[in-house]
């Protein structure tokens, strides 16, 4: 069976009611709102869904969009525009970050040893890809859609004035490495598709490393840190400088994946984390969707995420953890040398421009606070020995935290996945629920069953296409297309849908299984990210927020800690 045998199978997206989200938008924002706001807040929703206001029309336009022939999920589009009209610079902004777990055949290789055995790895998930055999995802019984994996590989995110794109070689034959700041080519596959031996692969790596010990403190992957229009600008006055500069760039973007060597040191998890998240501009290239940093002790990968999810992510992490072996030692044969450093003519613009790309990634860095905790305490196990959701206990350990830490409960994101619809990709789920802030003030074993069993139904009905967030984005979108130049209805400046739409606490987690750590940077200048990983022994987190609010961020560390054993005890009664 193919992996696209299902695609055509599965149902389409759904579009709700516009009575349905409006409902759901009121409620979901009730717990956030005072009666003075929620009593404005459904003045502006009813007029918008009534025969006077602008939300059937609105639906009206939004029905027809998803009846052309030319839309197979009435979302994608505006996904794709929200990712790709955004300006801001990658890294904390966009990408997301993953510390993969080492398997016990390759952990204690060498760094080149390891990066060759990842390389390896890769083309052979690319010939699986290739060949479409790879394994149909499914949640429980409910296959999955597939679409993600066409651009999982081989895909740069190419900047532009007012829309960027993803341009896609899912054939590539080379691999990008680079090691303090120079940027080699290892044409990886020989005319007969091969992947070249492991020894040959580690040879190539380290005649890189000991030709690049000088650092080029000039390296045009700083400019990947920019603003979209800046670096757009700066790409095309460089493709026009000479054609092999040119020729360096089509190189790196056509790539099958960037592997960055990384020679630092780090004091602690935390610091190691936010390096692999936002770290050392000279030796990244944040446009690929996959990005390797490979370093002594440690692996991760840095994702540009407009055309994947952490879920198809999850994936490949997976088959990495599975695959990767030590590789045989062989007699090398061949030349070892099958690589080249990628050349790029610098004038007195492009070397200012990388100078105050470098100092302005270096101060977003020093911008940023990162915290790791990994809670040994107990894990899934014990949750469910508790007789509830692992997912639904750490999200009111999560609202317990904040209100241990802050005095109240802010406005959380939880991203559920809906790819069991056709280019599904998630969907805002809100965990603040009346229930939730009624545990956290009461905190009883009933009221957090009931807490728990809420967050659950509100899960399910994400899963099932059934949240509003997606929809009114929609209409929104409409009404751009349709009226830009009117004034947008009172729905969306009302405090309802300003207060639930902005993520001052934003989470998520994914499946476990090759990871150690994954995370990403606030949403909000002033908010918080949270992002989980489940073990049946343990809980991973990664906490990150402007540095501003970085004693904060250690407050609601520990109190993440106490507030996870507080619910154990709760329950276990």
């Amino acid at each position: 069976m193919s992996m696209y045998d299902l695609q055509m199978s599965l149902p389409s997206l759904p579009l709700s009611l516009l009575e349905s989200s409006c409902k759901k938008l009121l409620e979901w924002s009730y717990p956030l709102l005072s009666e003075v706001e929620y009593s404005s807040s459904e003045k502006s929703i009813d007029f918008f869904q009534s025969p006077k206001g602008l939300g059937p029309v609105l639906q009206n336009h939004l029905d027809e969009w998803n009846q052309r022939e030319d839309i197979s999920n009435w979302l994608e589009p505006f996904w794709y525009d929200t990712y790709l009209k955004n300006r801001a610079p990658l890294p904390i902004n966009s990408n997301v970050a993953f510390v993969l777990e080492k398997n016990k055949e390759v952990e204690n290789l060498s760094q080149s040893g390891f990066a060759a055995s990842l390389i390896s790895a890769l083309f052979q998930y690319q010939q699986i890809l290739s060949n479409e055999t790879l394994a149909i995802d499914y949640q429980d019984s409910t296959p999955l859609c597939m679409n993600q994996y066409k651009t999982i590989l081989g895909t740069s995110r190419i900047p532009s004035q007012e829309i960027d794109e993803l341009q896609t070689d899912s054939q590539a034959s080379h691999i990008i490495i680079m090691i303090n700041g120079h940027v080699y080519v290892l044409r990886a596959l020989n005319d007969e598709g091969q992947v070249m031996e492991h020894d040959l692969i580690v040879e190539n790596i380290r005649w890189m490393i000991e030709n690049s010990k000088e650092e080029n403190s000039l390296a045009v992957g700083n400019l990947t840190t920019l603003d979209r229009g800046q670096w757009a600008e700066l790409r095309t006055y460089l493709n026009e400088i000479d054609s092999v500069t040119l020729q360096s760039i089509s190189l790196i973007e056509t790539a099958l994946a960037v592997i960055v060597m990384d020679q630092n040191e780090y004091a602690d998890d935390s610091e190691m984390f936010k390096s692999m998240l936002c770290g050392d501009s000279n030796n990244r290239w944040y446009d690929k969707s996959l990005q390797f940093i490979v370093n002594a002790h440690h692996i991760a990968v840095n994702y540009e995420h407009s055309g994947v999810d952490g879920t198809t992510l999850g994936n490949l992490v997976r088959f990495l953890y599975q695959n990767m072996k030590a590789g045989e030692n062989k007699e090398i044969k061949q030349s070892v040398c099958q690589s080249d450093e990628l050349i790029f003519t610098l004038d007195d613009v492009i070397k200012l421009k990388i100078s105050e790309a470098k100092l302005s990634s270096d101060q977003t860095y020093d911008d940023l606070a990162v915290e790791v905790l990994s809670f040994t305490d107990f894990g899934k196990e014990r949750i469910k020995s508790l007789q509830i959701s692992p997912d639904s206990f750490i999200q009111m350990g999560i609202q317990l935290a904040q209100y241990k830490t802050f005095g109240k409960i802010y406005n959380t994101y939880e991203a559920v996945m809906t790819k069991r619809f056709y280019k599904g990709r998630t969907e805002a789920m809100r965990p603040v629920t009346r229930e939730s802030t009624q545990f956290v003030e009461n905190r009883t074993k009933d009221n957090l069953i009931t807490a728990s069993k809420k967050h659950i139904e509100q899960i399910i009905e994400c899963k099932n296409g059934q949240g509003f967030e997606r929809h009114l984005f929609g209409l929104k979108k409409m009404h751009e297309k349709f009226y830009p130049s009117q004034q947008l209805p009172e729905i969306f400046t009302s405090p309802s849908y300003q207060r639930i739409t902005e993520n001052v606490i934003s989470t998520s987690t994914s499946n476990s299984s090759g990871l150690i750590y994954e995370g990403y940077g606030p949403s909000v200048n002033d908010g918080y990210a949270v992002r989980y990983l489940i073990y049946k022994d343990r809980i991973h987190y990664v906490f990150s927020c402007k540095v501003h609010n970085e004693s904060n961020l250690r407050k609601l560390k520990a109190a993440m800690y106490e507030a996870m054993n507080e619910l154990s005890s709760i329950l276990d009664v």
